[in-house]
């Protein structure tokens, strides 16, 4: 555990320091560093550190390091649903090294560079720092396991600085980069969806009325997606997911978490007018709440729910950047916050051993 805290630790010291000072130089060093430092760590981990790397991650490295013809590499790994990115990222890798931490190292790499400058992107609206902070002790863990989908994800968040300005081609073609590494990430179009629907006239109505409807399809959703397989929309490795009733996710701990988020978007945010982006994060948060009661259910649930989840990282900061809490003790509330992350990655991964990534490990062979 005291690897991945030292780590952090140091990771959000340059990039306040990056973030605090007017020297270009030193802005580009301290970022550098900051970004290049959690990669490291992700490179230098053992094989047992993430439940896929084992599974999957090793395997279709080594197939890459093996293969002759790229085109045949990414059809085999394609009948294998396994992204036409990700694959294409194993075969350049290999072309340089056949030692899969060097693969690592550049996955990692590449996530943490992407929810870097997707802060960095709408800075206007979030703190870098204080956004990593939300990164690395919520979701820096499950992606050293979700490799493939952890690249989804964030080229997603990264995204969402399209949804904002309303630029639907961009962000179409933004989600479709992100499906090419797992196709998972299609579901994301739905958040442009939402930004359109609760930010037009009447929102207060629309948003009631999308609230209604999402309780209604999150409670329904394995069961559609069953029926979306059944008359060929959608795969049928999806409905293999939605007969799969093992719990999982820790539901409770997710429900309790993000329910505490939602409770401070409704109740405790004081915005100054009808914030577009307060229409979006309220109900993209919603969404993380309904998606972990279901996850009681199928814990599969947690990772169609992470492209919301994530923007939890832009949210948490806004509103400590912005100090919209309605409460006298600012200061205070902030340090509540932090501490709850903390707590949140000290149960989750270090208690739960969610993704396999406690105890630290570095690599053996």
């Amino acid at each position: 555990m005291i690897p991945y805290l030292v780590i952090f630790v140091c990771s959000i010291f340059f990039l306040y320091v990056s973030d605090k000072t007017k020297n270009r130089a030193i802005k580009f060093l301290f970022t550098v560093i900051a970004i290049l430092l959690p990669s490291i760590l992700a490179g230098l981990r053992d094989y047992s550190i993430g439940t896929d790397v084992e599974l999957y991650g090793n395997i279709w490295f080594k197939n890459a390091c093996y293969a002759n013809d790229y085109f045949e590499y990414v059809q085999h790994a394609m009948w294998g649903s396994i992204g036409i990115g990700y694959s294409t990222l194993n075969y350049i890798v290999a072309m340089f090294t056949d030692n899969a931490h060097w693969f690592y190292f550049i996955l990692n790499l590449i996530t943490n560079s992407f929810v870097y400058f997707g802060l960095r992107r709408n800075r206007d609206i979030c703190s870098i720092p204080v956004g990593c902070i939300v990164y690395y002790f919520i979701f820096y863990g499950i992606f050293l396991n979700a490799l493939r989908q952890s690249v989804a994800v964030v080229i997603v968040f990264w995204g969402f600085y399209y949804i904002r300005n309303n630029n639907l081609i961009k962000y179409i073609l933004t989600v479709i980069l992100a499906s090419m590494f797992h196709s998972t990430a299609l579901i994301a179009i739905v958040l442009y969806a939402i930004h359109w629907f609760v930010n037009m006239k009447n929102s207060s109505t629309r948003r009631s009325i999308l609230i209604v409807c999402l309780a209604a399809v999150s409670l329904e959703f394995w069961n559609i997606v069953t029926v979306l397989s059944k008359y060929g929309f959608i795969s049928d490795r999806y409905s293999i997911y939605g007969n799969n009733l093992s719990s999982g996710g820790g539901f409770i701990i997710r429900i309790i978490f993000y329910g505490f988020f939602c409770f401070v978007l409704y109740f405790l945010a004081n915005y100054s007018s009808n914030s577009l982006l307060e229409n979006d994060f309220k109900i993209y948060n919603l969404i993380s709440v309904l998606f972990s009661v279901l996850s009681a259910r199928d814990a599969q649930s947690v990772r169609i729910v992470m492209y919301y989840d994530i923007f939890l990282i832009y949210y948490f900061s806004y509103i400590l950047k912005n100090n919209l809490i309605v409460k006298r003790n600012k200061a205070g509330f902030k340090i509540i916050m932090i501490v709850l992350l903390i707590l949140y990655w000290i149960v989750v991964f270090g208690i739960r051993k969610s993704d396999q990534i406690v105890p630290y490990q570095f690599m053996r062979r």
